[in-house]
C-alpha cells in the first residue's frame, strides 16, 4: 500500500505484484522444498501488491459515480469468491490428474494474462492511477475523517471476520460428523447468489451503507441464535448447519463487500492505498 502511496502509484503496483505472483507461481511448481519459501515470499509480495491497488484503481475509476460504490465493490467481492471457488478446484484437479507443475505454471499463466490485460488497456484507466497517491490532486476527505473511517470499519471487520472463523472452528468441533456431510462450497456458492442480487439492487436503490452493515450482522446474529436454539431443541443439526452457514455468506455479502466500499469513499486520497 505505501509502495503505491509515496512511490509507483497503484497501476504500476498493481503491474508489478501481478509479475511477481506470476514469477512465485511458476518457480513453485519446479522448486524443492529447500527453497520453496522465496517463490512463496514472491507470491506474498505481489498479493501485497496487487490486492489493495487493484481496490485503490476502482476506487479512483468510481470517484464521479460515489453512488454506484457499493454495488461496485460488491462485484468486486464476487469475482473474488469466483475465482477462490474455481481456482483451487481448477488447479487441484489439473495438479492431482496431470502434475503439480503444469497447475502452478496454468496459475503463473493466468496471473499473466491479468497483468497483460492491464496493461493493454492502461489509456482505460484514470489519470490519478498513474501518480503516487500522495501526489494526488483530487479532493480528499480530511485525514482524521478518513482514519477515524479506516479504524472504525477496521474494527467492525475484525468483530465480524473473528465469530466468522471463531464459528466455523466451534462447529467443527461441536458437529464434525454433520461438517463432513455438507458440501463446503456451499458458502462460496451463497456468496455468489447473493453477491449478485446485492449487486443489482444496489445499482438501482440507495440503500444508505451503514443501514446494510447493520443489515449484515443482523442476520449473522440471527445465524448464532438459530444454532444455539436448534442445539437446545435437538434438532436436525446437518439441516441447522447448513441454514446456519448459508445466513453467514449472506451475512459476508452484506458485510465484508460494504466494509471495503466504506474505506474506499472516506479514505483520505494521499494515503488511500
Amino acid at each position: 500500500g505505501l509502495c503505491a502511496d509515496l512511490i509507483f502509484g497503484a497501476y504500476l503496483s498493481t503491474i508489478l505484484g501481478a509479475l511477481l505472483m506470476a514469477l512465485g507461481y511458476l518457480f513453485l511448481g519446479f522448486v524443492d522444498s529447500t527453497f520453496i519459501y522465496y517463490p512463496i515470499g514472491a507470491i506474498a509480495l505481489g498479493t501485497g501488491l496487487f490486492k489493495p491497488n487493484i481496490l485503490t484503481m476502482l476506487a479512483l475509476q468510481l470517484q464521479k459515480f460515489p453512488e454506484k460504490y457499493d454495488s461496485t465493490f460488491t462485484g468486486q467481492y464476487l469475482v473474488i469468491n469466483l475465482g477462490a471457488l474455481l481456482g483451487p478446484m481448477t488447479i487441484g484437479l489439473v495438479g492431482e490428474n496431470i502434475g503439480w507443475s503444469i497447475g502452478f505454471s496454468i496459475s503463473a499463466m493466468v496471473v499473466l494474462i491479468v497483468a497483460i490485460i492491464l496493461f493493454s488497456q492502461k489509456a482505460s484507466f484514470s489519470i490519478p492511477s498513474y501518480r503516487s497517491n500522495i501526489r494526488t490532486t483530487e479532493k480528499s476527505k480530511p485525514f482524521l475523517i478518513g482514519l477515524f473511517a479506516v479504524i472504525s470499519t477496521s474494527l467492525l471487520a475484525i468483530v465480524f471476520w473473528s465469530f466468522f472463523e471463531v464459528g466455523g472452528g466451534i462447529f467443527y468441533e461441536l458437529y464434525s460428523e454433520s461438517i463432513n456431510a455438507i458440501d463446503l462450497s456451499l458458502n462460496a456458492v451463497t456468496v455468489i447468489i447473493t453477491g449478485i442480487l446485492c449487486i443489482l439492487l444496489w445499482w438501482f436503490f440507495q440503500i444508505n451503507t451503514w443501514y446494510k452493515v447493520a443489515i449484515g450482522f443482523l442476520i449473522f446474529a440471527m445465524s448464532w441464535f438459530a444454532l444455539n436454539y436448534s442445539a437446545e431443541h435437538q434438532f436436525n443439526m446437518k439441516q441447522t448447519l447448513i441454514f446456519v452457514m448459508v445466513l453467514h455468506a449472506i451475512a459476508e455479502v452484506f458485510c465484508s463487500a460494504i466494509f471495503i466500499s466504506i474505506i474506499a469513499r472516506n479514505a483520505f486520497k494521499p494515503l488511500m492505498s
